[in-house]
């Protein structure tokens, strides 16, 4: 009662117990009756005794339903006594049926003397062909070991696919869903998990790629043990320096580019850094500097200098610092448009603009030939315009005495 552990091909190892049964009565099969009547027996099922063909069957429906996991159907070619292979093919369809239905992995082996006659192989393609499951001829009195091999082998392809799992590269990964080339392999994956259920349809030809960016499904692993299957995205190489490009905003056509691309922004990596920190401050409290550092700092030389009848030496230091200054900016649309109806009626246009989103909502409101963003546009423009050449030495001369030479007070008169 024991399963008994069998090493198939590879590192798979299966453990397997048998349990057999008479199956279903083919016609013109001899044992059927005794004296005058139909032959009966007993079985473990009923206290009464019960004709063989009865009997049969039910076994038969009981090992199928309630005592296996898989199942070896055995038909034949009919080359083995003086039934016909017709006779073979009501109880063979009803047996196959059954299985189909409670959805148990099975294969289908046609006994045969000749295995490798033309009658058999074209029994066995015809039961492929017509219930669409796993076939084989064999000659069950000459069985070798290859051949029991071979029908486990069989029989593990003939087990439900558990688990798909897709294996792609890292820059693949980090893509948006919505990106052209995610939703180009998503579409390629549905396609194929539409072809596969059972460890049989793992094939080179259902993996194949519908898709002129993606190389290959490459199948790597098939875990005949749990039903998973590890398969490899292959991406063509100039795909990747194509999505970079789109990625980045610069052309990328290959790895010269790309490392020359990285020196340079790894260069302004710092720049970018020092900038980072005072922008933050700037969106915190509208005001912030980028410090300068220490190889922007210039020391001038020592100078000597006296303080009543006392000396001292003073080192003066000069170095660039940047201010940035939030000012919000104030711009009107103000249209005269006639009446005081007409004006309402204007304010609900552009009311009822605002609440769409589609063509841009209020942005793209037209008032007398021009868009609302574009008036908004050049009444910014115009604002800070204001700030003149002459305006912004000024207010930097001011920065640098308030830094430098005041106490931190600041009184402004403007003009």
């Amino acid at each position: 009662k024991e399963a008994v552990a069998v090493n198939l091909y590879g590192d798979n190892q299966v453990k397997v117990r048998l349990i057999d049964c008479v199956g279903y009565i083919v016609k013109g099969a001899g044992g059927l009756e005794e004296g005058d009547g139909e032959r009966m027996v007993m079985t473990p099922w009923s206290d009464q005794p019960m004709p063989f063909t009865q009997a049969a069957e039910l076994g038969t429906r009981k090992v199928i339903h309630d005592h296996s996991t898989i199942g070896i159907v055995v038909t034949t070619d009919g080359s083995f006594s003086d039934i016909a292979r017709e006779a073979y093919i009501e109880p063979e369809e009803r047996t196959i049926q059954e299985l189909k239905a409670i959805g148990k992995p099975f294969i289908v082996i046609v006994n045969s003397s000749k295995p490798y006659s033309e009658e058999a192989q074209g029994t066995v393609k015809n039961i492929n062909e017509k219930y669409q499951v796993q076939a084989a001829a064999l000659n069950c009195n000459q069985l070798r070991m290859e051949d029991i091999q071979k029908i486990m082998e069989k029989l593990l392809a003939s087990f439900p696919i558990s688990q798909v799992e897709f294996h792609m590269p890292k820059w693949v990964e980090i893509l948006q869903p919505s990106h052209w080339l995610k939703n180009e392999l998503i579409d390629n994956v549905r396609s194929i998990l539409s072809k596969i259920s059972i460890i049989n349809d793992i094939t080179s030809s259902n993996f194949a790629s519908e898709s002129e960016y993606i190389k290959e499904f490459r199948i790597e692993h098939i875990g005949m043990e749990n039903g998973r299957v590890k398969i490899s995205v292959v991406f063509d190489d100039s795909r990747y320096y194509q999505v970079l490009s789109e990625l980045v905003g610069v052309p990328v056509e290959g790895e010269y580019q790309l490392i020359h691309l990285l020196k340079e922004y790894a260069a302004k990596k710092n720049e970018i850094g020092k900038i980072s920190d005072a922008w933050n401050e700037v969106h915190r409290k509208g005001y912030g500097v980028i410090t300068p550092s220490v190889d922007e700092i210039t020391i001038e030389q020592p100078e000597l200098i006296r303080h009543g009848s006392k000396y001292g030496v003073k080192l003066k230091a000069t170095s660039p610092s940047v201010h940035l200054i939030q000012a919000n900016i104030e711009t009107e649309i103000a249209p005269i448009v006639g009446t005081q109806q007409q004006a309402e009626d204007l304010i609900e246009y552009i009311s009822g603009q605002n609440s769409s989103s589609e063509d841009g909502g209020i942005w793209e409101t037209n008032i007398f030939g021009k868009t609302v963003r574009q008036l908004v546009e050049e009444g910014m423009e115009s604002k800070v315009g204001k700030l003149t050449d002459e305006s912004q030495l000024k207010l930097q001369e001011t920065i640098q005495k308030v830094i430098n030479d005041s106490n931190g007070g600041l009184v402004c008169i403007i003009i």
